[in-house]
């Protein structure tokens, strides 16, 4: 018998101590863990890490928490990217989620497709990632990876969605969702 589909929270840390922190409070709530420190190319790490951690079993994962920041403009305002990571000397580029970083990556960001279950879906989980260019990346993840991925607007605190929580579908389309609280996942 396989074993159910998983939670997995990919948090963005650049010390032990955040790692700690925010593992002790997804622990209740998630099947796997996988901190993401400062590394110039945290993204395809990220897909290897993911993969790894279900061992590539198709249907694997029912959801895919990623934990960053939600980069802003002078005025504090989200403008759609989200941080995989700090970046390593300031290589912010390739260590989020951007239109350009999805471009680079092509057929690698794939990778992921079959081990989504039915039904399961990505958060992006950051300050303002739904703003600016965000909804077109989280398009290209449903796109490329055949599930819905989820993002807020605002800024939020900490475990909280940020509000109003956006979702794209693999078919293009972009709606307003509740967004379901990190601890109600399982």
């Amino acid at each position: 018998m396989s074993p159910a589909p998983y939670v997995i929270d990919v948090i963005n840390c650049d010390n032990t101590d955040t790692a700690n922190y925010w593992t002790d409070l997804l622990k209740p709530h998630s099947s796997r863990i996988i901190p993401i420190g400062p590394m110039s190319n945290a993204v395809s790490a990220m897909l290897d890490l993911v993969h790894a951690a279900v061992g590539g079993r198709t249907g694997s994962i029912r959801c895919l928490a990623l934990w960053g920041h939600g980069l802003v403009d002078r005025d504090h305002k989200g403008i759609g990217v989200h941080a995989v990571s700090s970046g390593w000397d300031g290589d912010v580029h390739r260590s989020t989620f951007r239109l350009d970083t999805l471009t680079q990556l092509g057929s690698r960001l794939e990778r992921l497709s079959g081990i989504f279950a039915p039904g399961a879906r990505v958060e992006l989980r950051g300050c303002g990632v739904a703003r600016g260019e965000g909804p077109s990346v989280m398009k290209k993840l449903a796109a490329a990876w055949g599930v819905e991925v989820q993002a807020g607007e605002g800024n939020g605190q900490a475990l909280d969605w940020a509000p109003p929580v956006q979702a794209a579908f693999p078919d293009g389309s972009v709606r307003v969702v509740p967004g379901i609280p990190y601890d109600r996942r399982r």
